[in-house]
Order: C-alpha cells, then structure tokens, then sequence
C-alpha cells in the first residue's frame, strides 16, 4: 500500500510535468503568454473531481458509510474550486448561459469516477480496493501540496518536496504499521 502511495505521488508529479511541457510549447508557438487559461482550470477541476469520485467508490465497497463520508468530505473543497473556475469564465467574458452549462457539468466526473471506482474495484480483493485508494490519496495529496507549497513559500518548484512529504507520510505510515 505504502510503494501505491509513494508511486500515486510520482505519477501526479509526472502528470504534472508532462502538462506543464505540454501547455508551454503551444503558447509559444501561439505567442501567448503563460497565464492558466479558463479551460486548463477546468479540465484541473474535472480530473480532481474525477479522481474524487474515484475514492467515493472504491470507499463505498469498503464500507458504504465510508463512502459517504468521503462523500461529504470533498464538499467544502469541491464547491470553492467550482466557483473559482466559473469566475475564471465571468472574467473571460464567456456568458452567463454557458456558465452555468459548465458548473452543472462538474457532476459528470465525479459521478464517472464515483461509478468506475464502484464497479472496477466490486468484487475484488481487499488489496486491491485498498492499493486504489493509496494510489489515488499519494496523487491528491501530491497536487495539493504542489499548489499550497508554491503558494506557501512563491517557489518556482516544489517537485521534490512534494515527493518528499508524500514518502515521509510512508514512511510513517511503515513505522506506525510496525509498531502497531
């Protein structure tokens, strides 16, 4: 579970990196500048949304209140990121109609992962069920840390010490595992 954690971290980082290359090449040869554009925001959100869902289900074979739990514990930071994105739009001009078109469409990811995550991991063994959702944590927790981290201290890179933070929570998750 602790090498899914760890490598979750790696494939958020390497997800990220790809992104980051992906997006500098075509605005330079679009000549625009490097500012996030609303639809990058967006497509951020749907795959964290996504991913949230993800968890939802394979926590709600687990246990079916765990499921709810997590449920309601992506609420306080799915809505902030909702808003934030559609005011992304306002703020590009895009109108008020197709704002809300795209707000309602935030339920089509995590529902899509509430219902893969339910159905890929139903039936299978509890390591399995378990290995997803490590994975799935070690990259959520590797993209917060990767924005609170540059926010935190203005950074221009905090790769490393997101892989960092995601192994010393491994490796207290081994120590405690051992002395348990």
């Amino acid at each position: 579970m602790l090498l899914l954690f760890v490598l979750g971290g790696a494939f958020a980082i390497g997800v990220d990196r790809a992104i980051d290359l992906v997006q500098t090449r075509a605005k330079c040869r679009a000549g625009e500048d490097l500012e996030a554009s609303p639809w990058g925001i967006y497509f951020g959100v749907a795959v964290d949304l996504f991913s949230d869902g993800v968890i939802i289900g394979t926590g709600s074979i687990i246990n079916p209140a765990l499921g709810a739990l997590l449920a309601l514990g992506q609420v306080p930071a799915d809505i902030p990121e909702g808003f934030a994105t559609i005011a992304t739009f306002k703020n590009k001009g895009i109108g008020r109609a197709r704002r809300v078109l795209l707000s309602a469409s935030f339920a089509l990811p995590i529902l899509l992962g509430t219902t893969i995550g339910y159905w890929a991991v139903r039936g299978q063994p509890d390591v399995v069920k378990f290995g997803l959702l490590a994975f799935t944590a070690g990259v959520l927790l590797t993209v917060a840390v990767e924005e609170i981290v540059v926010e935190a201290h203005q950074e221009e890179d905090s790769r490393w010490a997101s892989l960092f933070l995601v192994g010393g929570f491994a490796l207290f998750a081994l120590l405690a595992s051992y002395f348990e």
